[in-house]
């Protein structure tokens, strides 16, 4: 979110339209060096539908969410996404 620094509201919401686009975001931010499983610490992996990645070794699945700021939130990412923007750009 750094990049959006001093941004307005408006090109943030050119770029995440919504929550599809927030969790690609995510997805491209996390797994930027290739993927490394959280349970095993296995490299190989492939892409599931939903920005997930599944393990060979241990078939476990992870969303692009799993262990950042945005696990478990209990509304839409695009709104948690605003929220955080509207912290980073806040003069307060």
């Amino acid at each position: 979110m750094e990049i959006f620094k001093g941004q307005n509201l408006i090109n943030f919401g050119k770029v995440f339209p919504d929550d599809d686009s927030c969790l690609g975001y995510l997805f491209d931010l996390k797994w930027k060096d290739g993927f490394l499983c959280t349970k095993c610490g296995n490299t190989s992996g492939c892409e599931k539908s939903g920005h997930k990645y599944h393990c060979y070794s241990c078939n476990h699945v992870e969303s692009a969410t799993a262990g950042t700021l945005f696990h478990r939130v209990r509304f839409g990412l695009h709104k948690a996404f605003h929220i955080v923007f509207e912290m980073v750009n806040s003069s307060k």
